[in-house]
């Protein structure tokens, strides 16, 4: 079975006028490089770039940002870890209460 039909979104291409034979059905070159693919409207494309750099964007801050949020997260935790458990030269527990 030959799917006679390309589809993405709302665009559709229907391939069957590009294939030949029955028995085992082909797409030849020649025939492949006269089908015409549709495109979105300029207008869409625009909205497709901004939403794919908006992507980028994140993913990068994800990859970069991350980490070294992370970072500093480990080390605002090891101040406080240290700060909580360091008493002062020669005082005790009792004498903190």
């Amino acid at each position: 079975m030959v799917c006679s039909i390309f589809m993405c979104g709302e665009y559709s291409i229907n391939l069957t006028p590009y294939i030949s034979g029955s028995a085992q059905p082909k797409l030849n070159k020649k025939n492949l490089n006269s089908i015409k693919i549709p495109t979105p409207p300029r207008a869409e494309q625009a909205r497709i770039v901004a939403i794919l750099d908006k992507f980028d964007t994140l993913t990068t801050s994800i990859s970069e940002g991350l980490p070294r949020e992370i970072e500093l997260r480990q080390k605002q935790y090891e101040y406080y870890r240290d700060l909580l458990l360091s008493f002062p030269e020669g005082e005790t527990t009792d004498e903190r209460r």
